[in-house]
């Protein structure tokens, strides 16, 4: 027991003489330039994401070229196709129409409301960034001229892989054409 005292009694020695108070901070702690370690580099003082490449790493030149801007307006809950047994039932009643890089569906609305999209892309089409975009232009496309369709339709817009590369007049003309409308 006696030796158990005396360990604990030396170290318990070393506790005793520790500071506990604080030392005095400077007001900009901080190294100047001339202090700093001049082995290093200075750095860049651009802002990041202003440069050349894309932030997610696409060096395409779609990536390059900037979308079109549209309307903030979000896109209404009366003009999309939501459940998964509307998209079905117009896959399988209604008439398939391909056009350049989409395949769309049509099918006439029984009960006389406004017409509605659906829309769909693959990992095929590209990446997340790349498939928003389509689908982005298509609403887009459907919002500028959702009356002009007559009778109201259900449509379902399939991007194939060509889709990643169009611009929203090609979009435009695609579409249109599917759906017998006039631009």
């Amino acid at each position: 027991m006696a030796n158990a005292a005396s360990g604990d009694s030396q170290r318990g020695s070393h506790e005793t003489n520790v500071s506990t108070s604080q030392p005095q901070t400077q007001k900009d702690s901080r190294l100047s330039c001339t202090d700093g370690d001049s082995r290093r580099p200075r750095r860049s003082q651009t802002a990041p994401g202003k440069g050349a490449e894309a932030s997610h790493g696409d060096h395409s030149a779609q990536a390059a070229e900037p979308a079109p801007r549209v309307k903030a307006s979000p896109f209404p809950k009366a003009l999309r196709l939501r459940r998964r047994e509307d998209f079905l039932r117009v896959q399988a009643q209604g008439q398939r129409r391909v056009r350049g890089a989409f395949v769309v569906l049509v099918l006439r609305r029984q009960d006389g409301g406004p017409s509605r999209l659906g829309v769909t892309a693959s990992r095929k089409v590209g990446r997340a960034v790349v498939r928003n975009r389509v689908k982005r232009l298509v609403r887009e496309f459907f919002r500028q001229y959702a009356s002009s369709i007559q009778p109201p339709v259900d449509v379902v817009v399939i991007a194939r892989p060509q889709a990643a590369k169009l611009k929203f007049d090609e979009v435009k003309r695609d579409l249109a054409s599917a759906l017998g409308i006039r631009c």
